[in-house]
């Protein structure tokens, strides 16, 4: 039996590794916690919640239900099941797990008289429809929530005012909340997503929703520092004045949050501005460091490459592929098509939609590949496209106002030397199956679901079955088929979903089973994506899928971590 120190320094590990959104990870460790300390209740809580996080939602429910049996009265295991509930229930508008949620939360009420599970069991009953015994409870919280000060009592005391229809009260507590948050963005957010589904049921005060409204969104593309044009596009001489223009955009828009390269020129002003009004920058880079200051900032001079490394070193930076260049312009696509769908994707957990900002001549013909007249052609939202023309911050040339002549296109096609695919890794869980049996189930996949015409990129491994698109949403769509098919048969599958570069010639199986981060990460009964290949898809079918953030796993070759996403068909219903 380990000593208690021990098993306390690993609920303090999971806590973090929860906290720090790595949930994959925190599931392994509670699992391993769980099997040193079987009785250990701490342990057997954060194992459900980092599954439910982790996405695994209908497992969480299996393994937290006989917790709870145990445990009755403990709010905690309550309030966890009874929120897996909830999201179920959001996910899926199957009523049976609402009544499941409202009377998970509503029988250790009765028993605790926690306001934790006594507020949400007010909002479950007045979500089933039972507005009398959602004031009810509601009346019960506030005599209980109101003998303390914290951010979570006063959180609760809005939400039960709300509930009792007395507004202004509401807004009063919702005050006192704000004041104790101190700018965490966590607490905010959850308020927010609750407001989110209420004003569904009953009326929620603009004022309130206004509160803990989320900071909009900016998906951001720009033109470089000049370098060997014969007619000026961005000279250095605006940088200044591109600056300014940006951050005023960003005040009049509200904008906090960024998703953005590290060129020289809008890249990096845009960061700067960004970081100077306390926002959130997201750096996302198309290929390793060496090659991008080359391409990308260093022409532009020593000022440029200082700049970068000032805010390299504060700032983390994503590198959606570590591989050299080597010409491949279809690097600097994939990043504009990550750009657009990273933002697509943040902007629908606060149920919005991003903006896109650009710094871009009107007069400028040019479309080279992967440059910012393309990612504005892949802009799904008109409306939320704010364009800086730096034509107009140039001065004219002493002939007057003469117009400029339109340069001809720059870039000439070069031929092809990599290519970014969309791959799906499907691995069969052996639940004491004879192999016969599983070699069996295998072919069946591979003969109903993988359909090439042409060249074969498919195929069975040791890995299990993989195949390879040239569209993310191909990739998609055959693996939600393919789990479906999978439940049917009730048969577990696990299935990862990466973007690969592949060089013309090469092994897709040997590069999926050297790159694949999630092949023995991934839960079954869901499909789990890297963010480059949940971006890519947002970008291509926006609205069309939902995704969830369901941690970040260290697959041990990179110093940034991989963010994970849950990625599921969406299904409209009043909550999601």
């Amino acid at each position: 039996m380990p000593s208690a120190p021990h098993i306390e320094q690993m609920l303090s590990n999971i806590e973090a590794l929860i906290n720090a959104g790595r949930y994959f990870e925190a599931h392994n460790l509670a699992e391993e916690c769980c099997a040193l300390d079987p009785d250990n209740l701490r342990a057997k809580q954060l194992c459900g919640l980092s599954m439910s996080k982790s996405g695994a939602r209908k497992a969480a429910i299996a393994f937290l239900e006989p917790v709870l049996q145990t445990h009755s009265n403990d709010p905690e295991t309550a309030g966890i099941l009874g929120g897996v509930y909830k999201e179920q229930f959001k996910m899926t508008a199957e009523t049976v797990y609402a009544r499941k949620s409202l009377e998970t939360y509503w029988s250790n009420f009765t028993i605790t008289k926690s306001y934790y599970t006594g507020i949400n069991a007010a909002t479950m009953s007045q979500i089933l429809g039972q507005g009398k015994q959602a004031r009810a409870i509601a009346g019960e919280v506030v005599a209980i929530a109101a003998n303390e000060q914290s951010f979570w009592a006063y959180a609760t005391l809005g939400e039960a005012y709300l509930l009792l229809r007395q507004s202004q009260e509401a807004e009063k507590n919702y005050v006192q909340a704000l004041k104790l948050a101190e700018g965490e963005h966590g607490k905010l957010g959850s308020v927010y997503a609750q407001l989110m589904v209420l004003q569904h049921y009953i009326h929620v005060p603009e004022k309130v929703m206004q509160m803990f409204k989320p900071p909009n969104i900016a998906v951001f593309a720009g033109h470089m520092i000049d370098h060997n044009r014969e007619i000026p596009r961005f000279p250095q001489e605006i940088s200044e004045d591109i600056k300014f223009a940006i951050a005023n955009e960003l005040k009049i828009k509200n904008i906090k949050v960024g998703y953005s390269s590290l060129a020289c020129g809008s890249d990096i002003l845009f960061v700067e501005a960004l970081l100077a009004l306390g926002g959130e920058a997201n750096i996302l880079l198309p290929f390793n460091r060496d090659d991008f200051i080359r391409t990308s900032v260093a022409f532009a001079g020593k000022d440029w490459l200082e700049r970068f490394k000032q805010i390299e070193a504060t700032t983390k930076i994503t590198y959606i592929s570590h591989e050299k260049y080597d010409d491949a312009d279809m690097l600097f696509a994939f990043l504009g098509k990550v750009l657009v769908g990273a933002g697509i994707m943040r902007a629908a957990l606060y149920y919005d939609k991003p903006y896109l900002l650009t710094v871009a001549s009107e007069l400028d013909a040019a479309r080279k590949v992967g440059g910012t007249n393309a990612i504005r052609q892949m802009w799904p939202f008109n409306s939320n496209h704010i364009n800086i023309n730096p034509d107009n911050f140039i001065l004219q040339l002493a002939a007057g106002n003469a117009a400029r002549a339109t340069p001809a296109l720059t870039n000439e096609a070069r031929p092809a030397t990599k290519q970014i695919l969309y791959f799906i890794l499907a691995t069969l869980i052996n639940n004491n199956s004879p192999d016969a049996d599983m070699a069996g189930v295998t072919d069946k996949i591979a003969a109903e679901f993988i359909e090439f015409p042409g060249r074969k990129r498919s195929g069975i491994s040791e890995e299990g079955v993989y195949a390879l698109y040239a569209r993310a949403h191909n990739a998609m769509d055959f693996s939600l088929r393919l789990l479906d098919w999978a439940r049917t048969a009730n048969i577990e599958v696990r299935i990862a979903l990466e973007a690969i570069l592949m060089k013309p010639g090469s092994s897709p199986l040997k590069l999926i089973t050297e790159t694949s981060n999630l092949k023995s990460l991934a839960f079954t009964d869901a499909c789990y994506a890297t963010m480059q290949f949940a971006a890519a898809l947002s970008a291509e079918q926006p609205g069309r899928y939902d995704f969830h953030h369901v941690g970040t796993i260290s697959p041990g070759n990179t110093d940034e971590g991989q963010e994970i996403y849950r990625i599921d068909y969406k299904v409209k219903t009043a909550l999601s």
